[in-house]
């Protein structure tokens, strides 16, 4: 019985730890551009911010640099509103 009641708090500790991140509000980050990494990081003050679903070539790769030019004239020292969910993209 003892082993059973273990076993339990264990899987609803484990319950716990994978659905209540998964509900938290995501992290509001406001600021100014101060700096474009390539076509799909940018920086907002110090903290880097990796673009959710834009996929741009490397810097080494054909059209990384125009990636990332495109990127400055796009956004750099403009304002930003990033929700930062912590996933990893």
């Amino acid at each position: 019985m003892v082993d059973v009641l273990k076993q339990f708090i264990i899987f609803i500790f484990a319950l716990i730890l994978i659905v209540f991140p998964a509900l938290a509000e995501p992290t509001i980050l406001t600021g100014t551009v101060t700096h474009v990494r390539d076509g799909d990081t940018i920086e907002v003050g110090k903290i880097p911010i990796r673009l959710n679903g834009v996929s741009a070539p490397e810097l080494d790769e054909p059209l990384g640099n125009a990636s990332k030019e495109f990127m400055i004239d796009l956004v750099d020292g403009k304002g930003a509103r990033c929700e930062m969910t912590g996933a990893k993209t």
